[in-house]
């Protein structure tokens, strides 16, 4: 178990975002919930996720139906303390009984620290501790380790009779399966057949053989750090929806290890794009996320993609524009804002529900970015046809299109510079200021000597949404590109539907996978699978 295990089970991870922050009282209470529950858990019985949940929560939520083995449920369990201690450590004087970082635990136990995290998988606490020194680290109180002292005492004899591999020790058993290697057998064959007739254990020798080509870079079959581009290798695969199983085999590593590079490279990206926003006055306001995000003018998706011809878009715009200042562009801002601050909060592995939700929101964002741009896009038509002199309907479709690409080509500029706060005197409605841009972006055009609303030099999209997809900058990257969507009239009713909620299209608001498992009654993997499938399958030629 790495520092920063994924949570596997809906239930358990429910119970980590259900915790605020900074509220470091209800964090302690869940630690001492935990150690209790982990005092009577049975490796062989089955836990229904509602009764965990209810556990550790005191609520009765709607929690995806689970059955949790004792051995997957006490893992959960240690990686729940260790992630929710993260959120606010306690110092060491608030700890009852004080504590001890891994190093200090593990020398006065007499064990490696090593060897005091394969205990953690078998149910030693651990927790983020803020030490004296100003530093956090991560430890274990001396309640948690008497507590697994009375459960496993055995190890402790064993700990007693312990001796470390000294380096001359250590060079020998290399030595003889680097030799075994070379012969043609397997990493783990060769520790295996070293640990037949060595006094050290089979997979005390097989860390030692990882560990020495982690150094040296990774191993087909022997882990290793991870690369650059096995990493991008990774995330296409999660994006298009390739199984893990796949991946893992491919690369010769575990599935969980695909599934934590999977988690670091996913929320690496979303550093990357954290998005920029501008704070307004009704974001003091403590409601504003219930006003401004969950009101229905705002909930609702863009125009269907069967009815997105020119008029279509402009009528939509129309209506839009009607709330533009009011509810449209605060939304956009406040929901960029949303997704930036849960990008800072992201630890180094987060679990896979907090980055679909960041996800997610971004997709919201780009949603509501779209409409505010397809609500001024009408602005900028009018101009280029008064420049014209004709109206568009009357030019050529290629001709058409160009227009479009230049009006549009404004409207994303606009929607990146305008400043709502500005309002006033000196800076006009964002309708009027996209007006005005589009008569200096012609003046300029003209004053070049190029026909007014030129595009010369870049393709010209043969799709209307692919030419709208500008507006949507994060699209590309976690939506469905626009040909894709067009081809999902191939899926079966049901996968087409369920495809169109997770990346709201036909007027719907982008869901999570949470609340598409919630809506179909299903568990968030059995979603994710379908989804997976799906994409697949329009992917396929």
């Amino acid at each position: 178990m790495g520092r920063t295990a994924i949570l596997k089970t809906v239930a358990v991870e429910q119970v980590l975002d259900s915790i605020s922050p900074n509220d470091s009282e209800a964090i302690e209470s869940l630690i001492s919930l935990v150690e209790e529950l982990l005092d009577g858990l049975e490796s062989e019985t089955e836990y229904p996720s509602e009764f965990v949940y209810w556990r550790l929560t005191g609520q009765r939520d709607k929690v995806p139906d689970e059955a949790i083995p004792g051995t997957l449920l006490r893992r959960e369990l240690v990686v729940l303390v260790q992630r929710a201690s993260a959120l606010s450590p306690s110092s060491l004087e608030r700890i009852e009984g004080g504590g001890l970082d891994l190093h200090e635990a593990a020398a006065s136990i007499g064990v490696s620290v090593r060897t005091l995290q394969r205990w953690r998988d078998q149910g030693l606490v651990f927790r983020h501790i803020l030490f004296p020194d100003g530093q956090v680290r991560l430890g274990v109180s001396h309640r948690a380790l008497a507590r697994y002292r009375e459960q496993v005492p055995e190890r402790f004899l064993q700990a007693a009779r312990f001796s470390r591999i000294d380096a001359r020790e250590e060079q020998k058993l290399l030595e003889e399966t680097r030799r075994l290697m070379l012969e043609g057998a397997s990493p783990n064959q060769a520790a295996l057949e070293v640990a037949s007739s060595s006094p050290r254990a089979h997979e005390t020798i097989r860390q030692l053989i990882r560990r020495q080509r982690g150094e040296r870079g990774p191993v087909m079959g022997a882990g290793g750090r991870v690369t650059s581009k096995e990493r991008r290798l990774v995330l296409r695969a999660w994006d298009r929806g390739v199984p893990t199983d796949e991946v893992a085999h491919r690369l010769a590593r575990s599935r969980g290890a695909i599934r934590r590079i999977a988690a670091e490279a996913r929320a690496d990206r979303l550093r990357t794009h954290r998005p920029s926003w501008m704070h307004l006055p009704v974001f003091e306001n403590p409601e504003a996320e219930r006003i401004l995000l969950e009101a229905p003018q705002v909930r609702e998706g863009p125009a269907p993609a069967h009815s997105r011809s020119i008029s279509s878009i402009l009528e939509r715009g129309a209506e839009d524009s009607k709330v533009l200042e009011a509810l449209l562009l605060p939304a956009m801002h406040l929901q960029r804002l949303v997704v930036a601050r849960a990008i800072d909060s992201l630890v180094r592995t987060p679990s896979v529900g907090r980055l679909d939700r960041i996800e997610t929101g971004f997709k919201r964002a780009d949603i509501l970015r779209l409409r505010v741009g397809q609500a001024v896009l009408g602005a900028a038509l009018a101009r280029v046809q008064h420049a014209e002199g004709a109206p568009l309907e009357e030019l050529p479709p290629e001709g058409r299109m160009l227009r479009l690409v230049f009006c549009i080509t404004v409207v994303d500029r606009m929607l990146d510079e305008f400043d709502p706060r500005a309002r006033g005197e000196l800076e006009p409605r964002l309708d009027r200021r996209v007006a005005l841009e589009t008569d200096k972006q012609i003046a300029l055009q003209q004053r070049r000597g190029a026909p007014s609303a030129s595009t010369a030099g870049r393709p010209v999209p043969e799709h209307l949404g692919a030419l709208l997809s500008r507006l949507e900058p994060m699209r590309g990257i976690l939506g469905l590109s626009p040909h894709l969507a067009r081809r999902r009239a191939r899926l079966d009713p049901g996968e087409q539907a369920l495809l169109e909620a997770r990346y709201g299209l036909e007027a719907l608001r982008p869901q999570t996978i949470e609340q598409l498992a919630q809506a179909e009654g299903s568990s968030s993997r059995q979603i994710t699978a379908r989804l997976a499938h799906s994409i697949h399958e329009l992917r396929a030629v």
